[in-house]
């Protein structure tokens, strides 16, 4: 137990280690960046869906039930519009930056339980890991995340729906056939969810490795007293036998008084 604990430990200030060397002026921010570029899907140049750009809008809410969610659907008649990498384009209602949009993207996995949102790099629909969702399954459907509240609330409200243009997306590639990546400006997350979930796991760690020491030391030293005294015990019944029968006898009126 006190093994499993002490190499738990380790693991986070691991974690943390390698946050902070990411923690430069932009903060907190970077770390949160570094852990969804290394989980994030990978994409190649061929892979990026031009294709949802043009029907991408943003809106004031999401639909609210299925029922509202078939009717957009039909209003925005994605399966009409030109496919990606013959893949049939759905429609999806989910953030991009602090807003909430309706685009036409295929239909991918989201797993981790976790929110989806629209990535401007590769215009797709992908995992935002820098936004946890209880309500959400470990793997659901990236068309269903209009469904978890925790994933379609924004801080911004729109009157109108607008058009949305990207003024800068910077995406760069590698050709090597063995690794494709791709490197784009994402969106700029205030709350550090991360950090906070391992510094709540490091505080737990601690205050039981300090309750497990406290107790173990209080054990011992009980035992040390125990010991102690029955260690007195027979040396007194050592060194004072007849002393200890002669107050038996005593007590017990069998002593005789010696002769004058």
């Amino acid at each position: 137990m006190l093994f499993s604990l002490l190499k738990g430990l380790e693991i986070c200030f691991i974690y943390l280690l390698n946050c902070g060397k990411l923690y430069n002026k932009q903060g907190t921010k970077n770390c949160l960046n570094a852990t969804d570029m290394f989980r994030q899907k990978r994409f190649s140049a061929d892979q990026v869906c031009n294709e949802t750009n043009a029907d991408l809008v943003i809106v004031n809410s999401c639909p609210e039930n299925e029922i509202t969610f078939e009717k957009r659907s039909n209003e925005k008649q994605c399966e009409t519009k030109p496919n990606c990498l013959g893949k049939t384009l759905v429609y999806h209602c989910v953030k991009c930056n602090e807003n909430l949009v309706e685009v036409c993207a295929p239909s991918s996995p989201i797993v981790g339980r976790c929110c989806a949102v629209f990535d401007s790099g590769v215009w797709r629909v992908v995992e935002d890991y820098s936004s946890p969702c209880t309500d959400c399954p470990f793997k659901y459907l990236s068309p269903d995340c209009f469904s978890y509240d925790t994933c379609v609330k924004t801080k911004k409200t729109y009157h109108t729906t607008q058009s949305i243009y990207y003024e800068t997306t910077r995406t760069i590639f590698s050709n090597d056939e063995g690794t494709k990546h791709n490197v784009h400006d994402r969106m700029e997350h205030s709350s550090p969810n991360i950090i906070t979930i391992v510094l709540a796991i490091i505080a737990a760690t601690a205050i039981a490795l300090s309750c497990l020491v406290v107790l173990i030391c209080y054990r011992l030293h009980k035992k040390g007293l125990i010991m102690k005294e029955k260690q007195n015990g027979s040396e007194y019944e050592k060194r004072c036998p007849e002393g200890v029968n002669n107050q038996l006898l005593i007590e017990n009126g069998n002593v005789n008084s010696e002769p004058t």
